[in-house]
């Protein structure tokens, strides 16, 4: 098998002993560049040398060192191996020796459909530089092989859009549909996929050699999106209304909103009532301390009388949301005792307002 081919394009034939040799020569990219140019032109009698701008030194490198690696364990029988080190210098810097020996790799390993690609590779490549022995060497190896390939062609009984193939792992288009494609013998998988339609998979086994084998695809099944969960008796699209803590007002078959509302506004009511008392009782006190008016009461008379005026208010405010608050907890008892499967409109909303001069319980929602 050659070695592997640097980026030099050489025009003329020239012999296989000789080109092994100066590629060295030709990887020494930095000290011995014009020397290597030297001996090329000198020893094959070369009317042309094209010079290609190099890779990364580093990658560059890196894919001399697998590349010897690779023919290493190739001479040891580490096929396996051997392959993963031309597959992994291929990709860092791609020549023709490469693919040529990489080729060789595959088709020990029996895969013969992606030998046969690598044996097109390296002649592409080799066509290009102007390396007419390795274009030759895999023209013939690439004939060789083709009579020992596998193929399989795809029916497509409903290509949606978006219909994506993959045989091996190697992703295909719809329009590959119907065409023999060369494949490496064992068992290989087959996936469909497309955007919005469940995933079609088959296994089949590939025999060596054997005639095209048509793996028939069927309508793909498009995917179910299941509704959109809602709450019930919530229309779509519509929140519940919510209590003024923001969470939603739910109907309670037990009254306990009815009995919790209800109760505050009794205590409060009666709060007010206490208050209220205890307003009149500070105005006795105050007028008891005055003689006569309001400009003959002492001070202690004055004090008695502005707290007895500030209960008052207090009591008022008070006393409004105790009735308010009961009067929304006997409406509360009614709605929960009617029809448990009214509407999500029935459902209802209250907020409470305070201010200096007023006071009120405020209820929406239908009835």
């Amino acid at each position: 098998m050659l070695d592997r081919v640097g980026r030099l394009g050489i025009q003329g034939s020239v012999s296989f002993f000789v080109i092994s040799r100066l590629q060295r020569a030709f990887r020494q990219r930095v000290a011995g560049a014009g020397f290597a140019l030297a001996c090329v032109s000198a020893a094959a009698g070369l009317s042309t040398v094209g010079w290609s701008v190099p890779a990364e030194a580093q990658e560059l490198a890196a894919a001399e060192a697998l590349f010897n690696e690779g023919r290493r364990l190739m001479d040891a029988g580490e096929v396996e191996r051997a392959c993963k080190k031309f597959e992994e210098s291929q990709r860092l810097d791609a020549s023709a020796g490469t693919a040529l020996n990489l080729a060789s790799c595959y088709e020990k390993r029996g895969r013969t459909a992606s030998a046969w690609a690598q044996y097109s590779v390296a002649s592409r490549i080799a066509q290009a530089q102007g390396r007419e022995m390795i274009l030759q060497e895999a023209d013939k190896k690439k004939a060789e092989l083709e009579p020992r390939l596998s193929w399989i062609a795809l029916e497509l009984m409903d290509p949606v859009e978006g219909l994506a193939v993959f045989i091996g792992g190697t992703q295909l288009e719809a329009a590959a549909s119907g065409s023999p494609i060369p494949v490496d013998p064992g068992n290989q998988r087959v996936e469909v996929r497309a955007p919005g339609y469940d995933e079609y998979s088959v296994e089949i086994v590939v025999n060596e050699g054997e005639a095209t084998q048509t793996v028939v695809i069927p309508a793909l099944v498009a995917v179910e999106v299941a509704p959109a969960p809602t709450t019930s008796g919530t229309p779509v699209g519509s929140e519940a209304p919510k209590d003024p803590l923001g969470e939603p007002l739910q109907r309670d078959k037990d009254h306990t909103w009815a009995y919790v509302v209800g109760g505050a506004g009794i205590v409060a009511f009666g709060a007010s009532v206490g208050m209220g008392f205890a307003a009149k009782s500070k105005n006795d006190e105050a007028k008891d301390l005055c003689s006569g008016g309001t400009n003959e009461c002492p001070p202690a008379a004055l004090d008695r009388r502005d707290e007895a005026y500030r209960l008052a208010n207090v009591a008022t405010v008070v006393g409004s949301i105790g009735i308010a608050a009961m009067v929304t907890g006997v409406v509360l008892y009614i709605l929960e005792e009617s029809d448990d499967e009214a509407a999500s409109d029935d459902r209802l909303r209250f907020a409470a307002n305070v201010d200096a001069t007023s006071a009120g319980l405020f209820i929406s929602g239908g009835f």
